[in-house]
């Protein structure tokens, strides 16, 4: 193979299907991995707001950090998936 020859395999996914069930790759259903983590962040006083929107099938999360003194910063991450628990 040559350097201009690319090999691409495709999976097809029932996205409907996969995103109701739980991941096989997953410990924890979503619910429970977020309800640790805001537990965790609630401890160490560091307060998010959390903001979802959905485009056709897919769904995207921000989470930034709320405290009053470091709102400012805009410090936060992005999530995305085919549900808004995965998101």
């Amino acid at each position: 193979m040559d350097c201009n020859t690319i090999s691409v395999q495709v999976l097809s996914v029932n996205y409907n299907t996969a995103s109701k069930m739980l991941k096989p790759y997953k410990e924890e259903k979503p619910l429970i991995t977020i309800n640790k983590i805001r537990s965790i962040l609630n401890d160490v006083g560091i307060f998010v707001t959390e903001k979802y929107i959905q485009n056709g099938d897919y769904f995207t999360c921000r989470i930034e950090i709320a405290n009053d003194n470091l709102k400012r910063f805009n410090l936060g991450t992005n999530g995305k998936g085919t549900s808004m628990e995965y998101a």
